[in-house]
């Protein structure tokens, strides 16, 4: 079972584990979590699925450990994000919400790269 805990830091977009004997890494904050590039990725996919298909929203659900991400965009550009922690039922995670909100790009720009 996978355990983890993450921090945004805005100010190099990393994500860190918190805990406390743990450093962050010397990359230069060129580094994100794994599956946050990933879900970025899908989502990135799914809205060219959607843009094609005449829709005006696309979503994706996404497993990563215990947690389990829905993500939601449309075309005004609203993204709307649930994270459940599918162990403790926890589902507040603003943090790791916003890092996942950065990796998602607009669909106003992706309607360009379509036309």
């Amino acid at each position: 079972m996978v355990k983890f805990s993450f921090a945004y830091l805005a100010k190099n977009e990393e994500l860190y584990s918190t805990k406390l004997n743990k450093k962050p890494s010397k990359n230069n904050g060129n580094m994100k979590a794994a599956f946050i590039n990933e879900i970025g990725k899908k989502m990135a996919e799914a809205m060219k699925e959607a843009i094609f298909e005449g829709e005006h929203q696309a979503y994706i659900d996404h497993e990563s450990g215990d947690f389990y991400i829905t993500v939601e965009a449309n075309d005004h550009d609203e993204v709307h994000i649930e994270i459940l922690n599918k162990e403790t039922d926890k589902s507040s995670y603003p943090n790791v919400a916003e890092a996942i909100r950065s990796s998602i790009p607009n669909w106003s720009d992706k309607v360009e790269e379509i036309n």
